[in-house]
């Protein structure tokens, strides 16, 4: 190459070094050497306050049509306000304790 191109080259290198580090600076990003910090808080863990009926029939260790037996003759409540029927837990604490 000749001397040209390569100062050309030179010249266009430093223009996008300069491009590059003026963007970092508008938009406030770590530079591309600084180490950036992970996250290290634990996630918050959520009690469910209702379950489908497989998962009730899980906790209970019973079958699926037995919990749709004891929704239907009313001795576990559940609700219907969405397309599954969810049975609150504290309904699931009470049948276990009987």
């Amino acid at each position: 190459m000749d001397p040209l191109s390569e100062s050309l080259k030179q010249v266009v290198k430093e223009a996008v070094r300069e491009a590059i580090s003026e963007t970092l600076r508008e938009f406030q990003l770590p530079k591309p050497t600084q180490v950036v910090q992970q996250n290290t808080a634990k996630p918050v863990e959520r009690k469910k306050l209702a379950v489908k009926i497989d998962e009730a029939a899980e906790m209970l260790s019973v079958s699926t049509q037995t919990i749709r037996r004891l929704v239907a003759n009313g001795t576990l409540k559940a609700s219907r306000k969405t397309r599954h029927f969810l049975i609150p837990v504290e309904e699931i604490k009470r049948m276990m304790d009987v």
